[in-house]
């Protein structure tokens, strides 16, 4: 198969002024603005895609076009073009990309990694063209004009797509365009299910993805993908085996719970013995057993606790121990700003210490490590009252950092599906940032085949171009399966798990067990008192008048200790900024908190520290919050002190 070099089209016309202004500056400028790997030609033809010798690289695929191209300071030059493609007889190779629907490309490219760097993203010709092609699908005759030169004329270039619609402002949740292309993601890797079902984790995300739709026709695709898992080794030392145990554990689990087939438990319990077995040493974990690189993989040990948590889910019955430890492990590699490193040197007692970590280094890398913390905490949120916070305060880190959403090292396929899921459970508002920022770049992933996506270049995309291409759509579906709720991992009702509770004592906040039945000359108990509900509004008003009680006190060197439920110890307020933007003091260490990640325990416990000054309106605000938090009687003491206020609080109730 070789690209297409068709003449020009009757479709095609001359270009604008602007976009040859842009093609000037594409040519004048010195340098552009990716990382230095992509600058050197042979970056683009070292890595070859799975089962695409023919493109003759790893080139950027530029969505449903059908066209591969390399990155140049404000274009892209085409390299190769798919023949089946809108783009053949078209676009050849050789044309230079320089603007999209008659808009010049006015921003360099941002697209890389780059340590040096304050901020990469995929600012410049690769989001415009992306939103280019969401603007034209959402177009009756879905035509995209690409405007390009081809030797040294410029041309506007008019490419049918498919006219899918445009994404909702909700997208993945309650949109027509998710529903379509989750489908034809599921339809495809029903259709191939033969070239991803032989094991590993490849087997275990596109099972996912298929289980996560309740379609029944895909369930021998995933019956399929469970034999295949089961037959796991979990006591080989070598072969990144580790990667195979955790997510043969987390799909596993699903697929138990959701088809109540539980011939697969006993290989849940091989999971377990697997993950005490491969640890380095007690709650650390690499890549495998006997691996000789660096110390610690944190990517590893979240993954170890979601896998965990799903056996633990479906009632296997196995030693707590080691699940809790690797739990304080991660906590233990979790900056206070909530960043989760790659590893952390151990001390004695590093068990027993609570977060101590201040900001370092940038957070590049990081999504694949925040996203698997995220869900391992989310998923044990019924037994540990501390996990909701944890978990928030992790995706409020990588929220602010979403445009490394894409760059996590060795597979960002592996990346993008965990920071998504995390997101979506744990902190949905930075989910919903997350997708938007990137709504361009899923549609430059989508290649002109239905169903199918390309990982596009990045730092280091090794396991996406030796994977299927299976692997990159089971990937993107994964992210759009957060609209079905069907799976632990993307937003279901929580099944409660048993071992935690075993070894801190905590019991699951689930439903609980059916009440025995009273003795006919028993006298009836009264039921118990409804707690009170604070209506969704007033919440939003209590948080804004506590931040402007914080900043008065701050403003009036009032010191401030509560309990933080993010480091498990007493802190102190040291400021807050116009946003509500927290700076904690903890332990001579001091961290940045968005008020986002305020769990509701810790609003009230800053209210309580105001009310200390015994004023009207801070007895008020601590009335509020304990009410709110269910403690009704502490509530009222307040209300009694509460002056005026009393009315306004009572008022904010259901």
């Amino acid at each position: 198969m070789g690209a297409s070099s068709g003449p020009r089209r009757a479709g095609s016309r001359r270009i604008p002024t602007g976009l040859q202004t842009a093609l000037a500056l594409s040519i004048a400028l010195p340098a552009f603005g990716i990382g230095d790997e992509y600058k050197d030609a042979a970056a683009w033809t070292s890595r070859k895609p799975h089962g695409e010798p023919q493109v003759g690289g790893c080139y950027m695929n530029l969505g449903p076009t059908g066209i591969r191209a390399r990155l140049t300071p404000l274009a892209f030059d085409v390299q190769y073009v798919f023949p089946d493609s809108p783009a053949a007889g078209r676009i050849q190779p050789g044309d230079r990309i320089v603007g999209a629907n008659d808009r010049p490309f006015a921003t360099p490219h941002t697209f890389g990694f780059d340590w040096d760097k304050a901020k990469t993203g995929y600012e410049g010709p690769m989001m415009d063209l992306g939103n280019a092609i969401e603007e034209s699908e959402g177009k009756k005759d879905g035509v995209l004009t690409l405007n390009v030169t081809r030797d040294g004329k410029p041309l506007a270039v008019k490419i049918p797509l498919r006219p899918l619609g445009r994404f909702a402002a909700t997208y993945p949740y309650q949109c027509k365009k998710s529903d379509l292309l989750y489908r034809e993601i599921c339809e495809y890797l029903a259709e191939t299910d033969g070239a991803w079902t032989g094991g590993g984790v490849v087997t275990a995300v596109g099972g996912l993805c298929l289980l996560a739709s309740g379609n029944p026709q895909y369930l021998k695709s995933v019956e399929r993908a469970a034999r295949s898992l089961t037959r796991l080794n979990p006591l080989d030392p070598g072969g990144l085996n580790n990667w195979n145990l955790v997510y043969a554990g987390i799909f596993l689990g699903e697929y138990a719970l959701a088809t109540g087939d539980r011939s697969v438990l006993p290989a849940l319990m091989d999971v377990h013995k697997g993950l005490v077995f491969a640890q380095t040493s007690p709650g650390v974990f690499q890549h495998q057993k006997n691996w000789g690189g660096y110390p610690e993989l944190g990517i590893m040990e979240g993954l170890a606790i979601t896998a965990w948590a799903m056996a633990d889910k479906c009632g296997v019955e196995f030693d707590p121990e080691p699940y809790a430890l690797v739990r304080k492990r991660v906590r233990w590699i979790t900056r206070k700003d909530g960043c989760v490193l790659y590893g952390r040197d151990s001390k004695p007692g590093w068990e027993q210490e609570p977060i101590a970590l201040d900001g370092g280094r940038g957070p590049m890398e990081s999504v694949g490590r925040c996203g698997a913390a995220m869900l391992g905490y989310y998923l044990t949120r019924l037994e540990d009252p501390q996990a909701e916070a944890y978990a928030r305060n992790v995706g409020s880190f990588a929220t602010e950092y979403l445009q490394y959403f894409p760059d996590c090292h060795g597979c960002p396929g592996v990346g993008i599906h965990l920071m998504g899921l995390g997101l979506a459970c744990a902190y949905p508002e930075g989910f919903r940032k997350v997708m938007d920022y990137h709504k361009g770049y899923l549609n430059l992933m989508r290649t002109h085949e239905p169903g199918r996506y390309a990982a596009l270049p990045s730092r280091s995309n090794e396991c996406d171009l030796r994977f299927p291409r299976q692997f990159t759509s089971a990937n993107v579906g994964l992210l759009l399966c957060v609209k079905e709720k069907r799976l632990q991992i993307s937003g279901a009702p929580l099944k409660p798990g048993r071992m935690l509770a075993r070894v801190n004592g905590t019991a699951h906040r689930g439903p609980a067990a059916a009440p025995a039945k009273p003795r006919p000359d028993a006298a009836p108990k009264p039921a118990p008192e409804a707690k009170p509900k604070p209506k969704p509004e007033a919440v939003a008003a209590w948080d804004a008048k506590l931040r402007a009680r914080l900043a008065g006190a701050r403003g009036a060197d009032r010191r401030l200790r509560f309990r933080f439920s993010i480091v498990g110890d007493e802190a102190e307020l040291a400021a807050i900024d116009g946003e509500g933007g927290l700076t904690i003091q903890s332990g001579g260490s001091r961290m940045a908190v968005a008020w986002a990640a305020l769990s509701l325990d810790d609003r009230k416990r800053l209210a309580l520290a105001l009310a200390d000054g015994g004023t009207a309106p801070d007895c008020a605000l601590a009335a509020f919050y304990c009410l709110a938090a269910g403690e009704v009687e502490k509530g009222d003491r307040f209300l009694a002190t509460a002056g005026a206020e009393a009315e306004a609080v009572r008022a904010s109730f259901r």
